[in-house]
């Protein structure tokens, strides 16, 4: 078996010694070839399975429906209907809303990036809330002014943006259904996220989750949005002691792993995929991921007890992308325009031509 997989700390684990994929090595006498990429290389060898028709990996991450619509549309992975001897009642709703496409099985799930917000504690500020709202963010950042930083890198601007559109009570299917009222929201959310770049630290444009984790544990950084699925990373040998929080309307995003159509090894993957993500492996993974799938795995203490309510509150508010297959060209064209005005600036004229090519849904690579 062949399984492509991305940078990340549960990856990490699964090729610890110690793994499960390193017991179901054992049991089935067989290498498991794990293959893994940073997200650049990730992305590329994503799309050489988009255009070609060949065998390359039985297995692959996928980010939900960031491209989970798409891979279907496209015939690219198989519906699963084995699930015998596999538990997925207990995943919450919100996961269950990314492994499925109209009722079917495609997507096993390992684990779930959904936005946290990490702020240092200061003995001067009690801020009680969990939720914040665009109103309570600012003034929440007041208090951590130059030493914040969104994630607003290339590759991640996107997905870091939406909870700002969310919160004006949108949907980003908002786009599919009248086009004068998405223009006027979409430019006061672009607007109200990048007032938000006041509070941040120079260069955090070029910030992901790499540069977040590594300056939260210095004294460059006392406050930062990052995803659920970095809280291990992120709190490893940390001296510092740190409160949580989520936005009012958060995204989450359900990692999981899709079989290949092209797969030459179907049933073993099949049956790789769920021992890999069963209840018992799924616990063992969130000492590394921070963020699973299911409600009962919340009872151990992967996490600060704080931490893994906040979590679960996120986990239960949150919004996903849409279940609609034909977006994953629209969502590059987002990612390209939104940096653009947090490097540039807002101007009307460039946002006329992100709405020109919003309409002609012309990808920008």
């Amino acid at each position: 078996m062949k399984i492509l997989c991305v940078e990340d700390p549960i990856v990490n684990f699964y090729l610890n010694k110690n793994s499960p994929i390193k017991k179901y090595e054992k049991k089935i006498s067989e290498k498991i070839d794990i293959v893994v990429l940073n997200w650049n290389d990730y992305y590329h060898e994503y799309s050489k399975i988009i255009d070609n028709d060949l065998y390359l990996y039985d297995a692959f991450m996928c980010p939900g429906n960031l491209w989970l619509p798409d891979l279907i549309l496209k015939n690219k992975i198989l519906k699963i209907d084995d699930l015998d001897n596999y538990n997925f009642e207990d995943f919450f709703d919100s996961v269950k809303y990314e492994i499925y496409y109209k009722n079917n099985f495609y997507m096993f799930p390992i684990f779930n990036d959904g936005h946290i917000i990490y702020a240092k504690k200061k003995d001067n500020l009690l801020y009680d809330k969990v939720f914040l709202d665009y109103k309570n963010l600012k003034e929440f950042l007041l208090h951590y002014k130059n030493k914040f930083s969104l994630k607003a890198s290339k590759n991640e601007i996107f997905l870091d943006f939406l909870p700002f559109y969310f919160n004006n009570n949108n949907n980003f299917t908002d786009i599919l259904n009248g086009f004068s009222e998405f223009e006027d929201s979409l430019k006061k959310s672009i607007i109200d996220y990048l007032y938000i770049k006041k509070f941040c630290i120079n260069g955090s444009e070029d910030y992901g989750n790499k540069e977040i984790s590594e300056r939260l544990k210095t004294n460059l950084l006392d406050a930062a949005i990052s995803w659920s699925g970095q809280a291990i990373d992120i709190l490893k040998n940390n001296k510092y002691d740190f409160n949580y929080y989520t936005y009012r309307k958060p995204l989450k995003i359900t990692w999981g792993f899709v079989i290949s159509k092209n797969t030459i090894n179907f049933k073993k993957t099949l049956n790789f995929l769920k021992f890999l993500t069963n209840e018992e492996n799924e616990i063992e993974s969130a000492y590394f991921s921070g963020c699973p799938c299911r409600k009962k795995s919340y009872k151990y203490n992967f996490l600060p007890l704080k931490l893994r309510e906040v979590i679960i509150k996120m986990l239960l508010n949150a919004k996903s992308l849409p279940s609609i297959n034909g977006l994953t060209d629209l969502y590059s064209i987002f990612y390209y325009y939104l940096h653009y005005f947090y490097v540039n600036g807002f101007s009307d004229e460039k946002y006329k031509l992100f709405l020109k090519n919003i309409k002609n849904n012309n990808f920008i690579s």
